[in-house]
């Protein structure tokens, strides 16, 4: 078979880049997800810039979500659901670019024009002075908690350190949160594990 001759190395010692002309950001492809027998699901559906890496988590969370809605032919509920799963994701992805950096074009665009959802905004405004929770910005099939947001919102300096350090002090934090790990582990040491062979068996009946 005849293969295309490999592109020739640059002076560098590398093959020339190809040049990325896409804008980044979030979009709704289409506004009605499912629509008679057709069903849109992840990429086709929607897009978020791959920051961190969405796109097959909300592909798998949809398959679920119509899984459960199928039988019933219950297309609402499965619309309104990837809407809100679909903001759950926006509202994370726009928390990365709560910077004050101005040195670049881009960082000057995101400091002077970027939109911060209402819903987010609700919990930006409340988590400046205490910690993200878990309870916090949850959403059926939602793929984000306030739990998500503590590594970034700790990394832009977000926090009123201060006022939070006083929550924890009267919340007696610490011991609580190893109270939920330690009783996190016992729960996942009681699971039975079946690996993936024998769960296709057990499938396809073959046990």
């Amino acid at each position: 078979m005849l293969r295309p001759p490999i592109r020739p190395l640059s002076a560098a010692g590398s093959r020339p880049r190809a040049q990325h002309r896409g804008r980044g950001g979030y979009r709704r492809r289409i506004d009605i997800d499912w629509e008679g027998n057709c069903a849109a699901i992840g990429l086709s559906a929607s897009f978020v810039e791959p920051l961190e890496a969405t796109s097959i988590g909300s592909s798998i969370q949809q398959a679920f979500m119509l899984m459960n809605f199928l039988p019933s032919r219950d297309s609402v509920s499965f619309n309104d659901l990837s809407i809100k799963m679909f903001d759950n994701i926006v509202d994370y992805i726009v928390a990365h670019y709560l910077v004050r950096k101005d040195d670049t074009p881009f960082w000057k665009d995101i400091k002077n024009n970027l939109k911060v959802p209402d819903s987010l905004q609700y919990y930006l405004d409340r988590w400046r002075y205490r910690l993200p929770n878990e309870s916090d910005c949850r959403t059926p099939w939602g793929m984000f908690s306030g739990i998500n947001y503590i590594p970034v919102l700790y990394g832009l300096n977000w926090f009123d350190t201060n006022a939070i350090r006083n929550e924890l002090n009267t919340m007696g934090f610490a011991y609580a949160a190893q109270q939920q790990i330690d009783q996190s582990r016992k729960e996942l040491d009681s699971y039975i594990y079946v690996g993936h062979k024998e769960a296709i068996n057990f499938i396809r009946g073959d046990r």
